[in-house]
């Protein structure tokens, strides 16, 4: 006899009785409601102030970055006369920040009219509420046209994109914006669909939705736990941080790549 999985019980029992699966989807969302933001510290964070071993790993980059950066100098200073530290390599790598800009605020732009979209799908859904068939059309409507945004939000990027050559930080940065743009609209109308079938809750304000958009998060919440103060010194130790990355790859990029494989295939071969 061929033994019987239990996937296929579990399988079976769904497609036999539709309404556990429902339940089962009921209590996920309830959960998911009830999931709510505290104020913590991130886990990378805990474990470089906790853990001696993350610690001594992120000094030991720390020590590489600046013991590169000394050699760079002095290189820089014996061959070439002047100081560069990859400066070359960053402007080159985010040029036409004016084009990236415009791009981003195209993006933005679009993100801030699933605003106005919630609130009249949400008032054509109070008029027809006693209407199934009308209820139907109009989610159908309310679909399409969120699909809509975000395949403009794509279409219009990758357009842009491609009909000139941008700058490959430029570039990067904006094509990861893009996609932050896509998730944020689908997190927020998906978070705000309950409210404005059942209207038991009001729409949030255009304050909240604009915080949300901008906020490192892709559940939606009316309100998030915030700090008493602005901890400015933490703000400006990361945003060093992604600096000294920044840098860091571009003087390796100047100072033991570009030498060795700018004259690569341009020599005969003996």
């Amino acid at each position: 006899m061929k033994p019987i999985k239990m996937d296929e019980i579990d399988s079976a029992l769904r497609r036999r009785y539709p309404v556990v699966k429902q339940q089962q989807k009921e209590a996920t969302q309830e959960k998911e409601e009830k999931s709510e933001f505290v104020a913590r510290e991130s886990p990378l964070t805990v474990l470089i102030e906790n853990s001696l071993h993350i610690r001594a790993i992120y000094h030991i980059f720390v020590a590489i970055v600046v013991v590169l950066l000394c050699d760079t100098v002095i290189y820089d200073l014996v061959e070439r006369g002047k100081i560069s530290v990859g400066l070359g390599s960053v402007v080159h790598g985010f040029g036409d920040v004016r084009r990236a800009l415009r791009i981003w605020l195209l993006q933005l732009l679009l993100a801030l009219v699933v605003y106005p979209g919630i609130w009249i799908y949400a008032a054509g859904r109070r008029i027809i509420n006693n209407k199934p068939g009308l209820c139907k059309i109009w989610a159908v409507l309310g679909s399409g046209g969120l699909f809509a945004i975000e395949a403009t939000l794509f279409s219009l990027t990758c357009w842009d994109l491609g009909t000139k050559h941008l700058a490959i930080g430029s570039a990067v940065a904006v094509t990861c914006e893009m996609f932050r743009w896509a998730m944020k609209i689908y997190a927020a109308a998906v978070s705000l669909l309950p409210r404005c079938h059942n209207g038991t809750k009001p729409l949030p304000t255009f304050r909240h939705y604009l915080y949300f958009l901008f906020v490192p998060t892709l559940l939606y919440r009316d309100e998030y736990p915030r700090t008493k103060r602005i901890r400015w010194s933490v703000v400006v130790s990361h945003f060093l941080e992604v600096a000294a990355i920044i840098f860091y790859n571009c003087f390796i990029w100047e100072r033991f790549i570009v030498p060795y494989w700018s004259e690569y295939g341009k020599e005969p071969k003996v």
